[in-house]
């Protein structure tokens, strides 16, 4: 791995205004090797980014967060995978299409719901939310294909909130995030933090194409620039806590995260080994596909295929982020950026993610 031709790399993109702002974090041989770029702010005289600077990491909020959570209780016998998820929402034993809809099921991306839907424009809450879901029609019956759904984790978040009785962000904190020292992982940050986060977008152009290419027409529209407030605006209509995005965190912070991941038998008090093990195979096999618990095997990704193993998993975030996780080196590959921020939705940032997987596999 050659640090300089990682520098380059990042200086490159920027230029090429694929970001502004870029935090690169490699675990590797027991050691984390850290590469940053740009400044935190753009426009502002903020100072440069560094393995401490906060971004929004989007989907990597699903695994990070929700799935860890929903595996904790899980552990505890709080709730079962294999559940129904009529057992713990009742808004969903209400609709018979819903009932053979288990946990397992959101957290596979099998549950027949559809990928994503501008439930900003129709709810003032995540209650409000689970509600209008569970009216919604399932795609296809449960269990038979895989479709990555957002839909799904905004469930999971609910049910994690209903059965401790506090927020997932607490939930997360207590549980999760404070063993792990990882200090600056963390949704709705405060106004005292802003200076150390890179603003993400000035509005969302990309969910306003989505929903007027679906035939809706949007009222509830976010012309600012983004910055400390998570970009998804389902998440963002749900206090910031949607399940499957709203999280803003760092390369060392998720460096220490995969860690977790990868000592299986460190930090038992939090996750069993065997349930950490269980989230990172692939549990769609049957279906040919590639997804854990939470997490994407690395065979099914452009970022990653046919560079890391094939039971290396991670997940890639829609801000710019990605972690990636190869269990066989023992290595951690965090990439943050805020590529959306040129508003540049036309290059396929998988390939930037393969170019930098490609030279730190070197």
């Amino acid at each position: 791995m050659d640090i300089s031709e990682i520098s380059d790399f990042l200086l490159q993109s920027r230029r090429n205004q694929l970001f502004p702002s870029a935090s690169v974090a490699v675990y590797r041989n027991n050691k984390t090797v850290y590469v940053n770029s740009g400044p935190v702010h753009p426009e502002m005289n903020t100072g440069d980014v560094n393995e401490n600077t906060m971004f929004d990491i989007a989907s990597i909020t699903k695994p990070v967060a929700t799935t860890t959570a929903i595996l904790i209780l899980h552990d505890q016998h709080i709730l079962n995978i294999e559940k129904p998820v009529s057992e713990y929402l009742h808004e969903f034993s209400q609709y018979p299409d819903k009932k053979n809809v288990t946990i397992r099921h959101l957290m596979t991306h099998t549950s027949g719901l559809p990928a994503w839907l501008p439930l900003f424009q129709f709810c003032m809450s995540r209650t409000d939310m689970i509600t209008f879901l569970a009216s919604q029609p399932l795609k296809t019956s449960p269990g038979t294909t895989v479709e990555y759904s957002c839909m799904g984790f905004v469930l999971l978040a609910e049910i994690v909130s209903r059965l401790t009785h506090q927020s997932l962000s607490k939930f997360c904190k207590s549980r999760i995030f404070d063993p792990l020292q990882m200090t600056q992982t963390l949704f709705n940050p405060g106004p005292e933090l802003k200076n150390g986060i890179v603003p993400t977008e000035k509005g969302n152009r990309h969910e306003l194409l989505l929903a007027q290419n679906a035939g809706y027409k949007i009222t509830r529209i976010r012309n600012n620039l983004i910055h400390s407030e998570v970009h998804d605006s389902n998440a963002w209509a749900a206090n910031g806590e949607g399940g499957n995005a709203g999280l803003f965190s760092t390369a060392s912070d998720l460096i220490r995260f995969g860690r977790f991941l990868l000592e299986l038998d460190k930090f038992p008090h939090i996750l069993s080994p065997a349930l950490k093990r269980l989230a990172v195979i692939n549990q769609t096999s049957a279906l040919n596909a590639q997804r854990g618990f939470g997490w994407q095997m690395a065979s099914s990704s452009s970022a990653t295929q046919g560079i890391l193993p094939d039971s290396a998993y991670g997940h890639n975030g829609f801000t710019g982020t990605s972690l990636w996780i190869d269990p066989i080196h023992m290595k951690i590959f965090v990439f943050l950026t805020n590529r959306v921020y040129f508003q540049n939705k036309g290059n396929d940032f998988n390939s930037v993610r393969a170019q930098l997987h490609n030279i730190i596999s070197s």
